[in-house]
């Protein structure tokens, strides 16, 4: 799903609950095509930040989690700067290049029962 709008600075935050789901979500970002955006993902207890450009993805930063019940994602992208959050908590955090403006989206690819109650798209620039 991809909110079309091309957006330079961004914040996306979502409520999820993934209990009973196995595989990935990634909250993408500066969506270019299917082989060049910025997500952040979570997937098999980590959370990260990562790229992926021509098809080759480069992680910015990863870090274990634990996921219980209900839980707010966000990811922060503002120029050089990436972050991401759990419950309001900065788990992640890294720099690259700026990407130009691109869409924003989510990503699911995996088995069970995910949970979404909501996704707000904040421009920051």
């Amino acid at each position: 799903f991809v909110y079309d709008n091309k957006l330079k600075g961004v914040q996306v935050t979502a409520k999820i609950n993934i209990d009973d789901f196995t595989g990935e979500l990634e909250l993408v970002h500066h969506f270019i095509d299917e082989n060049n955006n910025d997500f952040l993902g979570l997937k098999d207890g980590e959370i990260s930040l990562s790229r992926k450009s021509n098809g080759e993805i480069k992680i910015f930063e990863k870090e274990k989690f634990q996921s219980n019940g209900w839980l707010e994602i966000k990811v922060v992208s503002e120029g050089t700067h990436f972050r991401g959050y759990i419950n309001n908590k900065m788990i992640v955090h890294g720099h690259g290049s700026k990407p130009e403006a691109g869409s924003v989206g989510i990503r699911i690819n995996g088995n069970g029962i995910l949970y979404l109650s909501s996704i707000a798209v904040q421009s920051l620039q």
